[in-house]
């Protein structure tokens, strides 16, 4: 039996206001509460799984109601970086043109590996920027059904102090991010080709440094070479073996350029209490003496007054251009951020007096913010109410 360890929190369970205390409580004591619970693999509290279930059983024009009050709510907010998450979430929905269309879905034959236990993290995703495309697709719902998953997501982030369109900021975040055109059609590559029902991009990606790597198949490394080798390339002229290693250093070089812009663009919307998505926890790593990619990201947010699209232009104007071809050198883009983030230090010292402190400052303004979301879930639900 799994011990979960809950803080103290009040939320609403439809219009009766309960409150929790738990602490060390079991999981098998929720059961009842919220139905199956697996503490393993969730990241969301008990109490705000029991709120948002409560919430997803009324009837769709209350929830309608009480995400456009949340909505009103957070608008009215004085914290600068909800301001500029609602206006960067708004972009989302702006119109944008395809790179490059996309390309047919491709199968090996082959069992696909087995995927692993999701983890849970509560927020909404249903808005997706499109690598390689330059698009934003999930921004409409469509039926009653898919209308009520959404709503209960945007609570249930709200709950957890996110801002409830956080789908919508990050897709848009990344669409400003990936302006390098170099690897769109390897991007639409790896999405085409299907490791059952995930792409291989994604594939490649949750099991790389695992005992379940994915591995090539011959017909994918055929399709690689005839689509991305030309002429000389001795990557087209030394078989499989050849083939192979040029599309592993593809990946490797592509994967760095976009895992890096995806926890950009994760940890300019996240308090400092949500976890990043799994896959790109290794950006929240701490090497000896250095802050993390995460840690370094909340810093320069507060420089640029908690405005994540300022952050983003550093990125744009300072990050390296891919390697041509994709496999010819790895892509890094650390030294030039580096250079960014050291130039900034100086101010962070004359706010704060050092940069450690500058970070606590930095994390506690934002940790507010999460805590005003959350209690505009209560002045929702309670509208008028001091």
């Amino acid at each position: 039996m799994r011990v979960c360890e809950l803080r103290y929190g009040t939320f609403l369970l439809g219009k009766t206001l309960l409150m929790f205390r738990f602490h060390s409580i079991c999981a098998a004591i929720l059961m009842p509460l919220v139905g199956p619970l697996s503490c393993a693999f969730s990241q969301v509290p008990a109490s705000v799984l029991a709120a948002a279930a409560a919430f997803g059983k009324r009837p769709l024009s209350e929830q309608d109601a009480l995400v456009l009050r949340l909505q009103q709510q957070l608008q009215n907010s004085p914290d600068a970086w909800l301001k500029a998450l609602l206006l960067v979430s708004a972009d989302a929905a702006k119109a944008s043109t395809s790179r490059m269309s996309s390309l047919p879905p491709r199968d090996s034959g082959k069992k696909a590996i087995k995927l692993g236990a999701q983890v849970d993290d509560g927020l909404p995703h249903d808005a997706v920027y499109v690598f390689g495309q330059g698009v934003i697709d999930g921004l409409e719902a469509t039926g009653k059904p898919q209308q009520a998953a959404v709503q209960k997501a945007r609570v249930t982030a709200a709950l957890l102090g996110v801002v409830p369109s956080v789908d919508r900021a990050v897709a848009s975040l990344l669409r400003q991010l990936d302006v390098d055109s170099t690897a769109d059609r390897f991007a639409a590559f790896l999405t085409s080709w299907r490791n059952g029902t995930e792409s291989f991009y994604e594939a490649l990606q949750r099991t790389a440094g695992t005992k379940d790597s994915v591995f090539f198949y011959d017909v994918m490394l055929g399709d690689f070479t005839s689509q991305f080798v030309k002429g000389k390339d001795a990557a087209g002229k030394k078989g499989l073996q050849a083939a192979h290693d040029a599309l592993h250093e593809a990946f490797l070089s592509y994967r760095q350029y976009r895992a890096f812009r995806e926890a950009v663009a994760w940890s300019l919307v996240l308090p400092p209490e949500r976890m990043l998505p799994t896959w790109l926890s290794r950006y929240e790593a701490q090497a000896q003496g250095s802050y993390s990619l995460r840690e370094q990201v909340v810093m320069m947010l507060a420089t640029v007054d908690y405005d994540p699209r300022k952050v983003v232009e550093m990125v744009v104007q300072s990050a390296p251009q891919l390697p041509v071809p994709l496999w010819d050198k790895g892509y890094d883009p650390y030294p030039s951020w580096n250079l960014t983030f050291q130039g900034a230090q100086a101010k962070m010292i004359e706010v704060a007096g050092n940069t450690d402190d500058y970070l606590v400052n930095a994390k506690a303004a934002m940790a507010q913010c999460a805590e005003r979301v959350k209690s505009a879930v209560n002045a929702a639900e309670h509208p008028g109410k001091p």
